[in-house]
C-alpha cells in the first residue's frame, strides 16, 4: 500500500519466492517525471491479505500455469523447426550405407557449422 493508501501489486523476477497475498515492505524512490525504483529488498512484515489472498493466489497459479505452457510451446516449435530442417538431410543420410561414407557425412555437417558458427551465417 502506498502513503496514499492504494494497494500496489509488486513482481520480481529475480526473486525465489513470495508470499502471495503477503505483504512487504520496500523503499521506493520517485522521480519528478513519474518513474520509480526500488531502494532494496522487499522485507515481508508477516502479514497477510487474507480477504484478497485466495483471488491473488488462484491469478498468481494461472498466470504460471500461462507462462509455463509458453515456454513449453516456444521449445516445441524451436524443437520442430530444427526437425523439419534436418529432414532433407536425414533423407540423405539414410542412403548411406557404408561406415566411410557415413563417416565422411557428419564431418562433412559438422564443418559446416562450425562455419557457419565461425562467420555468424
Amino acid at each position: 500500500m502506498d502513503s496514499a493508501g492504494k494497494t500496489r501489486l509488486y513482481s520480481d523476477a529475480r526473486a525465489a519466492s513470495y508470499v502471495v497475498g503477503g505483504r512487504y515492505e520496500v523503499l521506493v524512490r520517485h522521480a519528478d517525471d513519474g518513474k520509480a525504483w526500488r531502494r532494496n529488498e522487499p522485507q515481508y512484515t508477516g502479514d497477510r491479505d487474507d480477504e484478497n489472498a485466495a483471488g491473488y493466489a488462484t491469478a498468481d497459479r494461472i498466470a504460471r500455469i500461462k507462462l509455463a505452457a509458453a515456454a513449453r510451446e516456444r521449445s516445441d516449435r524451436k524443437q520442430n523447426a530444427l526437425d523439419d530442417a534436418l529432414a532433407p538431410l536425414l533423407t540423405l543420410a539414410a542412403a548411406y550405407r557404408n561406415q566411410s561414407d557415413q563417416d565422411a557425412l557428419a564431418a562433412y555437417v559438422i564443418r559446416q557449422l562450425h562455419a557457419a558458427w565461425a562467420t555468424g551465417a
